[in-house]
């Protein structure tokens, strides 16, 4: 037993010397590598970082300075504050032109219509609540006034104020206009009889402001006839086509 243990102990005392030596060995082999590496291998410098020239700067001349030297001391260009000009002034407001005129009212079925025009010597136009007469809107009308809007504005009238047939202030102006001027005063446009070239859907026709043609005469294949206003309790005039 005695024996066993010292071939072991002397087994492993041989394998210790053996790899130490082998451990000295790589040691030395790897210092050896590590010199000749040294002695052999050669570092490139590094390259120079490129050279970039400043920009010159231009010298000082006493000429840059020769306009300040001779302006006066309290010339307008030594004046930080630049004058700014004022803003032109805002355009004028829009001027209204002159009110519609009024004719009169009806309803055949499609509705409240008001018959209006731009002036007296302009074509009648019926109208519903929302159209344009001109630069006018009919926002809305009844048996005795007008609204109406222009421009944003809007402006209710009764109806004698706008009236067509001289019951307006409107028209009694221009009526007094014409008397102070009478060389300046145009001819009187010659009476239209019959029906009115506007046509609603039913192929009807307005008559024409002043017209006196008897009720039932027939002309361009229509008919005169009288329709009452239930509403207005009013009569108006229409021409409507003729049914054989």
């Amino acid at each position: 037993m005695n024996r066993k243990l010292v071939v072991l102990n002397l087994s492993l005392v041989g394998a210790v010397v053996y790899a130490g030596m082998d451990l000295r060995r790589q040691w030395v082999a790897a210092k050896e590598r590590e010199a000749q590496i040294q002695r052999t291998a050669k570092v490139a410098p590094a390259a120079a970082l490129p050279f970039t020239r400043q920009p010159e700067v231009a010298p000082v001349m006493a000429s840059g300075y020769a306009k300040i030297a001779q302006n006066f001391l309290l010339d307008p260009s030594r004046n930080p504050d630049v004058p700014i000009p004022a803003p032109p002034p805002p355009p004028p407001p829009p001027v209204m032109p002159p009110l519609p005129l009024f004719h009169g009212m009806m309803n055949i079925g499609d509705g409240p219509e008001i018959i209006m025009s731009v002036n007296a010597a302009a074509a009648h136009k019926r109208l519903h609540a929302g159209e344009t007469i001109g630069e006018f809107q009919v926002v809305a009308f009844n048996a005795d006034q007008v609204e109406l809007e222009w421009n944003g504005q809007r402006m209710t009238k009764t109806l004698a104020e706008i009236a067509g047939h001289g019951a307006g202030p409107q028209q009694a102006s221009e009526t007094s206009q014409a008397d102070a001027a009478p060389a300046t005063r145009a001819a009187p446009a010659p009476a239209a009889y019959g029906p009115d070239k506007a046509e609603n859907s039913a192929g009807e026709h307005a008559c024409v402001d002043g017209d006196t043609t008897a009720v039932g005469t027939e002309k361009d294949g229509l008919v005169k006839t009288m329709v009452r206003n239930a509403l207005l309790g009013s009569e108006n005039c229409i021409w409507r086509p003729v049914r054989h």
